[in-house]
């Protein structure tokens, strides 16, 4: 028995697909915390972004939250496998 995770980016819906031919269920969504991204650092190597006030690389943990990626005006985290886009104002 396989299963397949598609994962939300940009607010899109989870969804899981299970053994089950043309059996496709959301998954329950995900309560990411209170974040606010507040600039980005952006650069080449090593990009950094000021979220609640401290400063984080992709890799590290805001929390529960896992930094996976930093843009010039985004970043992009995950929380049990779903995916939230912020960016900063």
């Amino acid at each position: 028995m396989r299963s397949m995770d598609v994962f939300s980016r940009h607010g899109r819906a989870v969804y899981f697909c299970s053994s089950s031919p043309g059996h496709v269920q959301a998954a329950a969504p995900v309560k990411f915390p209170e974040l606010k991204v507040q600039g980005v650092i952006f650069r080449a190597q090593n990009s950094f972004a000021i979220i609640n006030g401290a400063s984080y690389a992709v890799g590290d943990h805001v929390g529960d939250v896992l930094v996976k990626a930093i843009e010039r005006e985004s970043v992009m985290l995950e929380l049990k496998g779903q995916y939230k886009v912020l960016s900063f104002d």
